[in-house]
């Protein structure tokens, strides 16, 4: 099957280069909540097949370190770390999942983004329980806590700046954050899937309820010589702006070997290629 993806009609978008800075110094965990269709009722996605399914699955102690740039040019780092062991939440035994990124401080007379994200997910039922988010985009500020009840059917949703509460219904169907569906697509069993096949996750976020979808192309080798590795490659459905350029704009490449550690994110514009790299790890 021919790998093109028809794309969506372009979205409003702020100053490009500011936008790119937003994109790329978190792409790998934030890039695809462009790709996603928001809906304020769950009930609006229908009964849309997720293609997750099993135990959720991390890594004790694990550290992943990604820059994003432009060529040689630095524009943005992001951090992800898992707790060395489960840990009691709500009596339900959980992985501590964190991500922290921000854009390079030589961008910071034209733009400043900063995300910190701090996930408690269940290990057996694979929902989130709980959120902490606190992020800066300029003059933009998030501080929020958000509790995940999956025996009531609610996501209780509070604004530590404001001190307001907000509460959703919700199946734990749909009680995924943006840092669980990055594991839950890292993790998906893409031996039962043919390329071509579109992938979908289910998450929820600002309020809203995220059908994430993407595009499996198979397995790919990425890199050369001794540094060749096999990938699966993947692109996410319905990224479409006015400065991204060509078919298939974004794509990620997870390594096939069992860690499944996303090793590379690109983002094709009008210009310039960016990238989001793995750089190092520390076990």
């Amino acid at each position: 099957m021919e790998n093109r993806i028809k794309k969506s009609g372009p979205i409003n978008v702020e100053i490009p280069f500011m936008a790119i800075l937003k994109l790329l110094s978190l792409l790998l965990v934030f890039l695809f909540y462009a790709a996603c269709s928001g809906h304020k009722n769950e009930a609006e996605l229908g009964q849309m097949p997720l293609s997750f399914s099993g135990t959720f699955k991390a890594i004790p102690g694990e550290k992943l370190h990604y820059r994003a740039q432009m060529g040689f040019i630095r524009l943005g780092d992001l951090d992800l770390s898992v707790s060395e062991n489960p840990e009691l939440f709500s009596g339900k035994s959980c992985w501590r999942i964190k991500a922290d990124g921000a854009s390079a401080s030589g961008y910071s007379w034209i733009s400043v983004v900063e995300h910190h994200w701090e996930s408690l997910i269940d290990s057996s039922g694979g929902h989130s329980l709980f959120t902490r988010r606190t992020a800066r985009e300029n003059r933009y500020r998030v501080e929020e806590e958000l509790h995940y009840l999956p025996d009531s059917n609610l996501i209780r949703v509070k604004n530590l700046r404001k001190g307001s509460i907000r509460t959703y219904s919700s199946s734990p169907a749909g009680m995924q954050d943006l840092i669980n569906l990055m594991w839950k697509l890292r993790f998906s069993d893409f031996e039962k899937h043919q390329p071509g096949d579109t992938l979908n996750y289910l998450g929820f976020h600002d309020g809203e309820w995220l059908c994430f979808r993407m595009y499996y192309a198979g397995k790919k080798l990425l890199g050369s010589g001794k540094k060749k590795r096999e990938v699966f490659e993947l692109f996410p459905v319905g990224l479409a702006t006015t400065f991204l350029r060509g078919e298939n704009p974004a794509k990620v490449w997870i390594e096939t070997a069992p860690e499944r550690r996303p090793l590379k994110a690109k983002l094709e514009t009008y210009f310039g290629n960016f990238t989001v790299e793995l750089k190092e790890e520390d076990k």
